[in-house]
């Protein structure tokens, strides 16, 4: 998320002419209220924000482990999931790895929980 609005805010200088140049050729969409730009970021933005809740919820049910809710485990496992199909169709190796990762630890610790 950074990322997108560092590379953002350095498109919009002077330097960048193409990439404004670009921005303006963009088609509008719906109704000419918006822009492919501005549908981008805004993408890009909100699934940044999904991830971090996710992981926000990953960290708070990791301190919470012996309290918690009896389905939190079983939608941290089924989000994972998702993200990992997501990582294998979309993204690069090295994300697609950590997923993996992730979600297989969501996994065991939710069969050890039910032990």
């Amino acid at each position: 998320m950074p990322f997108t609005l560092c590379w953002t805010c350095a498109t919009r200088d002077d330097s960048s002419q193409s990439i404004l140049q670009l921005h303006a050729r963009w088609p509008r969409l719906s109704g000419g209220r918006t822009d492919m730009w501005r549908a981008w970021i805004g993408f890009n933005f909100s699934h940044s924000l999904g991830v971090l809740l996710f992981g926000a919820l990953a960290v708070w049910a990791g301190f919470r482990i012996k309290t918690l809710p009896v389905g939190v485990m079983p939608a941290l496992t089924l989000i994972g999931c998702v993200y990992l199909v997501l990582a294998l169709l979309y993204w690069f190796r090295s994300p697609a790895i950590g997923v993996a990762i992730g979600t297989g630890c969501f996994a065991v610790a939710w069969i050890l929980s039910l032990a």
